[in-house]
């Protein structure tokens, strides 16, 4: 269980990491379109539907592959591609193993990937200052902390960073 100095670094790194979004413009085909379809779309769609068993493995990839297309040509035209920084606060195996996934998945689509392991008896300032490393390097777009126990009104994981 995490005390409440634990919680209360924790709270202020999160803070840290509110101060300044970046965004890189990496957005999905699939969401590209955010107009509702008309109706006689919607009615068309609905009469042509039917029940079917779905390869999650296979819609898995083919985002993987879209999203490497699209680091591809962000990596031509800004020259840099999106980079995750997650890091780690103790060492419990399923974080662990969590965290390594993340990393393959970035290696897959193209994103550069940093990370940092903290104890969990890391001190405020410690974590405070791994959280100001990745937002000073400009190669990080996202930090994702990774916590070896959930905390009350904590319901985020992942942020932007500035």
């Amino acid at each position: 269980m995490v005390n409440l100095r634990t919680s209360q670094r924790l709270n202020a790194a999160q803070r840290t990491l509110w101060s300044a979004p970046r965004h890189l413009p990496l957005h999905s085909k699939r969401m590209a379109s955010s107009q509702p379809p008309t109706a006689a779309a919607a009615a068309t769609a609905s009469q042509e539907q039917t029940a079917g068993i779905i390869d999650g493995r296979e819609i898995a990839e083919d985002i993987r592959k879209e999203i490497a297309t699209e680091v591809q040509q962000l990596k031509d035209k800004a020259g840099r591609v999106p980079g995750l920084a997650v890091v780690l606060v103790g060492s419990r195996k399923d974080s662990e193993t969590y965290v390594r996934s993340k990393k393959k998945a970035c290696a897959e689509v193209g994103f550069e990937s940093f990370g940092i392991d903290l104890l969990e008896s890391c001190s405020q300032e410690e974590l405070l200052q791994a959280v100001a490393n990745f937002n000073a390097d400009p190669k990080v777009s996202c930090l994702q902390k990774q916590l070896d126990a959930v905390l009350p009104h904590d319901d985020a994981s992942s942020y932007s960073v500035g």
